[in-house]
């Protein structure tokens, strides 16, 4: 008798397909299933809080329990209530063998599984409603709900085929697939899933469960036809699903060893990157990587570490032997691998955590690595949260395989970004984060620009070229016109330090511990010929301001002079250099535009504006800055006036051949020869000095004229920002670990500010490998449903509070003006003397003064009042908002489910009724 008939398998299957969807309890469980998933994913606050349309923190987590109580519940009929019928030796004498039914039976009870899976797309279409979800990342998690409940299908079939009574099979399911779940979850089975991977060794290892269930379940049946002499043959069949169970373990541990998977998720960021391969497999000398994660991480750190696990063991698979991945996972910093950790040079970091102490204790921590190659080697002190791990990684890998870094020149000027021992306190000020990060890629040295630019420099920096004085930006231009790369960072207002403005005069040098600074001292430079010869119309004296502010909590608080800049406002140009990058903060730019009269060969490529769809305008330094006996000092302007005229840019691209802007010699004119003569043998002495002074004149007049507008010998390749403060500490600080725990900066680590100067300084270097892998993050998925919500009522509270406040100016001007005509008034009578007139006068303000103190103190609570019912009137349209959203994911789906359990509940029904005998049924009257 053949083991498998199709025929066989398909009718078994049909049979118990139609009793599940014929079964109103099939669906009861099924709406229980998918209210459970509703609730979980739309009921908690969180959801909202996260402002993620995802399947949620808590749902991937919760879902294989509820797959425990389901499946066993649509397997609990499926042979107990065969055998608890009598049925089952009528089905087994069919001409089918044991394996089609038992066969067909579980691809019914798949079948109507993945119905009910389909069944909980309605949360995915809620999502969809809200926002903008990364398809691929559910399609992967919904194949691993779907393998899990494969595996768990064959434990709640096998429980069936051991008992008579479907719930005692139920409760057995549950243990079954309990044990199950639980060893899943330890070795994180669900992980890569919920991550867009679908990994080799979860299809397999399921596949195996399952099969090896049902190899269980043919053995209990085809133990009641077991005799004395059927030993040989029982014993090849047990060995038989030993060995296929060994060998899918097999199967199973070599592909997880060797990750082999596929990434659906949508932007493909849980497998590396091309250029991360190409860049890993161009290293010749072997690398090692000393990974240390502490036991004791922080909840909030968990998802991090698994990050930095799998993405090394990605990089030494894909390096094909050349990196070795060394983990280490210290209890404390005074063990073996904490120990270890100090001989790298890598120290403890602190967090708060819960520990065996109390709640809320900072423990020292290590989430960090130590790169090693031929002697040289590169630290990791912490992978900050706004990073990206792979970028880290594969940066650190590249660098300590190359011998020799290229050289990043770094301009001396007025503005310190390399640190400088400050004169007048006697303390050294460190270096920007940002020079540090550039170390990890670049020789970093110190430039001066008084004499020529070295030619080993590969790319100059010039931090306020405005501060420079006429040699040095002779030496800067002479290095750009030779088409040598530059960044050049400007800025009408630098927060850091306002003096060091264009428009001020230039600092003299500080005293020396405390003495006050000298007089004189060199003048700045106008810088105009030189970006005028680049193509740029650069006032950097005035400052550019902008509406647009996507930021709800900073919203109102910072100025319009911290001009944001989103892509999705039109304000990020596609480019190389800004690839990847949604959204950068500038604090009081400049405006750089395009000169009319730019240089034909001269390329001018905007890479930041403001945003094209807000109002804008320009700003002078003096509306910002007032000077004082007590210095200088920021001030608030009393109005902005939008601009009419197109938005300039904030940073551009410069390319192509450049004119001089001073006079210079055109390349090779001056390496003409010119003809020497030689002396004749008989002349004179006197005539030998006539004939050479006549040749040095001709050396004169042939000798090439300098002149400006000469084109560059080179293509030029420049790259020009409005601003200097954009990537300074405090914008690094937000990528930090201890940054992370600020929640104030946590809507933050969405900014690209430093990775938009890396990514230029690598476009300079002619370095590609890192522009599109230092951007490389998960893009910004919010409930833009729910977002518009805030941004209607956000303006509503703007408006309101912009109601209040005119009509406390108005008040004010209007108590101001009574004060003023009551004056004249006193003072036009001529029958007073000055002395009365000004009693009368101090008397008036007096009274005046206060009646202006109790109308300002009833218009200030006016004010309060009205802001605060705005606000009120705010929360209550986002809790009603979040309510129907709560009522259409949950309430909808649960209305749909109901409506098939009445449906098919009567059609039974009626089916029933049906076939009751005339002779059986109630009289009607």
């Amino acid at each position: 008798m053949s083991l498998f008939h199709a025929s066989g398998v398909k009718a078994v299957w049909r049979r118990q397909l139609g009793s599940l969807l014929g079964n109103p309890l099939c669906y009861i469980f099924i709406l229980a299933y998918v209210l459970s998933a509703a609730v979980t994913l739309f009921w908690p606050e969180d959801f909202y809080s996260r402002n993620i349309t995802d399947l949620g923190a808590v749902l991937p987590r919760l879902m294989p329990w509820l797959l425990v109580a389901l499946v066993p519940a649509l397997a609990m009929n499926a042979w107990s209530a065969e055998r608890e019928q009598g049925t089952d030796e009528l089905l087994l004498t069919l001409p089918l063998s044991p394996f089609d039914a038992i066969l067909g039976k579980y691809l019914a009870i798949i079948s109507y599984f993945t119905l009910a899976l389909i069944c909980s797309l309605t949360n995915v279409a809620a999502l969809l409603w809200l926002g903008s979800p990364d398809l691929g990342l559910i399609c992967a998690t919904y194949v691993g709900w779907w393998f899990a409940g494969l595996a768990l299908a064959g434990l709640g079939l096998l429980a069936s085929v051991q008992v008579t009574q479907p719930a005692i099979a139920f409760v057995i399911g549950v243990v079954y697939c309990g044990v199950v779940v639980l060893g899943a979850q330890s070795v994180d089975w669900f992980d890569a899933f919920n991550r867009g991977l679908v990994p080799l060794s979860g299809v397999v290892s399921s596949l195996a469960v399952a099969a090896a269930a049902l190899a269980v379940a043919l053995l209990q049946l085809g133990s009641r036809r077991w005799r004395p002499d059927s030993a040989p043959l029982i014993t090849a069949q047990v060995l038989s699903l030993v060995f296929a169970v060994l060998i899918a373990v097999n199967v199973s541990r070599i592909a997880q060893r060797w990750y082999v998977d596929t990434d659906v998720s949508t932007e493909g960021l849980s497998s590396l990157s091309a250029a991360s391969v190409q860049a890993i497999r161009q290293i010749e000398n072997p690398v090692t990587i000393a990974v240390f994660i502490s036991q004791n991480l922080p909840s909030k750190l968990a998802s991090k570490a698994k990050e930095v696990t799998e993405k090394v063991k990605a990089l030494e698979r894909a390096s094909g032997g050349k990196v070795e991945v060394k983990l280490y996972r210290p209890q404390d910093p005074l063990d073996e691998a904490g120990q270890l950790a100090g001989h790298y040079g890598l120290r403890p970091t602190k967090a708060a955590q819960e520990s065996v102490a109390g709640a809320g204790e900072t423990e020292e921590i290590f989430l960090s690595s130590a790169v090693v190659c031929a002697g040289r080697s590169q630290l990791i002190p912490s992978f900050d949260p706004g990073l990206s791990v792979e970028y880290e990684l594969v940066r650190a890998v590249r660098g300590v395989s190359r011998a020799k870094k290229p050289i990043l020149g770094l301009a001396s000027t007025d503005l310190k970004m390399n640190g400088d021992f400050n004169m007048q306190t006697g303390q050294m000020a460190p270096a920007w984060s940002l020079v540090e990060e550039w170390k990890k890629q670049y020789e970093i040295r110190e430039v001066d620009l008084g004499v020529d630019v070295a030619k080993d420099i590969d790319v100059l920096v010039v931090p306020l070229a405005s501060n420079l004085g006429e040699p040095q930006v002779q030496h800067l231009h002479d290095y750009i016109w030779n088409g040598r790369p530059a960044l050049l960072l400007e800025d009408p207002l630098p927060i850091s330090n306002p003096a060091l403005a264009p428009s001020q005069p230039k600092k003299p040098a500080g005293g020396q511990f405390g003495q006050p600074p000298g007089e004189g001292g060199e003048k700045k430079a106008d810088l105009k010929p030189l970006y005028r010869a680049l193509g740029l119309d650069f006032d950097y004296n005035r400052i550019v301001w902008s509406k647009f502010n996507p930021s709800h909590r900073f919203r109102g608080q910072l100025p319009a002079t911290f001009v944001w800049v989103a892509r999705d406002q039109g304000s990020i140009p596609e480019s190389p250099i800004t690839s990847g990058m949604d959204l950068l903060v500038l604090p009081f730019p400049g405006a750089i535009s395009v000169a009319k009269d730019k240089a034909a060969n001269l390329t001018v490529k905007p890479l930041l504006t403001p945003s094209t769809q807000a109002p804008w305008g320009l700003q002078a330094y003096g509306d910002w800055v007032e000077q004082s006996f007590m210095g200088t000092r920021m001030r608030e302007p009393k109005s902005f006036v939008q601009s009419a005229d197109p938005v300039p840019a904030l940073a551009v691209e410069i390319t192509g051949t450049m004119p001089s802007a001073y006079p210079r010699v055109a390349p090779g004119a001056d390496k003409a020869p010119v003809a020497d003569k030689a002396p004749a043998a008989d002349k004179a002495p006197a005539a030998d000095k006539k004939d050479d002074a006549k040749k040095d004149e001709a050396k004169k007049d042939d000798k090439p004229e300098a002149k400006p507008g000469v084109p560059s010998p080179a293509p030029v390749h420049v790259i020009v920002v409005a601003d200097a403060d954009f990537a300074n500490n405090e914008f690094f600080d937000i990528y930090r670990s201890n940054a992370g725990e600020r929640d104030e900066f946590a809507e933050l680590r969405n900014l690209r500010n430093v990775q938009f100067l890396a990514n230029a300084v690598d476009a300079l270097a002619g370095d590609s490998a890192f522009l599109a892998l230092r951007t490389r993050r998960p893009q910004s998925r919010p409930l833009t449903k729910l977002e518009d919500v805030v941004v209607k009522t956000d303006k509503y509270v703007a408006d309101q509070t912009g109601v209040a406040e005119r009509k406390a100016e108005d008040a004010l001007a209007k108590a101001n003006q009574a004060f003023a005509e009551s004056s004249n008034k006193i003072d036009s009578q001529e029958n007073l003397d000055e002395n009365s007139k000004a009693q009368r006068i101090a008397m008036l303000g007096a009274k005046a003064q206060r009646t202006l103190d109790a109308k300002m103190r009833d218009i200030d609570r006016n004010k309060g009042d009205t802001i605060r019912l705005a606000k009120i009137e705010q929360r209550r349209a986002i809790s009603d908002e979040r309510r129907w959203v709560r009522f259409l994911a949950i309430g909808f789906p649960t209305l749909v489910m109901l409506l098939l359990v009445i449906t098919v509940s009567s059609v039974r029904l009626g089916r029933e009724r049906s076939h009751i005998p005339a002779a059986r049924k109630r009289a009607t009257v």
